[in-house]
């Protein structure tokens, strides 16, 4: 819950990670309605996202950095449609039915 509190009250989220696994910060900040800004490089990251949060395409170019964060901070929160799909029981039957090929 303290977390929660953290993501609600903030302007966004950055997370400027170049190859990300899946992004779970990007996922709970979105839960709470908290905008992202993230690298373009993060596919998965930019998968949750959905198109409605704030991509850097040069996350290196801090100029681009600061414009991308100042047009989220300006804009209105867009929750991604999807966003249904990522809950611990979808996950839980995704890896339970992936788990066993690698064991």
């Amino acid at each position: 819950m303290e977390l929660a509190s953290y993501y609600r009250g903030s302007a966004c989220l950055l997370y400027p990670s170049l190859v990300e696994g899946f992004g779970l910060p990007v996922l709970e900040a979105l839960r709470c309605d908290t905008k992202v800004v993230y690298s373009a490089t993060a596919a998965s990251v930019a998968e949750i996202c959905g198109g409605t949060q704030f991509a850097v395409d040069d996350p290196h170019d801090p100029r681009e950095m600061a414009e991308v964060l100042d047009t989220c901070v300006r804009s209105e929160f867009k929750r991604p449609d999807h966003l249904e799909r990522y809950d611990w029981d979808n996950v839980a039957a995704v890896v339970n039915g992936i788990l066993p090929d690698f064991l």
